[in-house]
């Protein structure tokens, strides 16, 4: 039993340490990958913009409504001209119904930081 077991890890490992004989990326499947993603990020932006439509002050709507189109940004499916004035806006609706609440200034945070312009970064990062 132990020598099976023993020859058993050697050939896995053996296995593992084997090189790739495949090295090209395939398009064709990052690109599935991200519109699974892209396509599951939009339902729940949307399904969370309903919510919001139906109840204003709805901070779990507002909240992944914001983290939705932060997240659509961030990985490239909108541009920033698309994302940030609606994150802005729900941010600004937080702010006015839960000042206090943590998710309300990790959102705010993420839109500072997200709303540095590249000028504005390189001239930080001088000092």
């Amino acid at each position: 039993m132990k020598n099976s077991t023993f020859i058993f890890s050697l050939f896995l490992f053996l296995i593992a340490c084997s090189p790739s004989l495949n090295y090209e990326v395939n398009p064709e499947v990052l690109t599935s990958l991200g519109e699974s993603v892209k396509i599951s990020f939009t339902e729940m932006s949307d399904e969370f913009a309903t919510s919001v439509s139906e109840d204003p002050e709805n901070i779990e709507a507002l909240t992944g409504l914001a983290e939705m189109k932060i997240l659509l940004y961030v990985f490239g499916f909108v541009t920033r001209d698309e994302t940030l004035p609606e994150v802005r806006l729900s941010v600004q609706k937080l702010m006015e119904i839960n000042p206090e609440g943590s998710n309300t200034y990790k959102l705010s945070g993420i839109l500072n930081f997200l709303d540095v312009t590249k000028d504005q970064g390189n001239f930080l990062f001088m000092f």
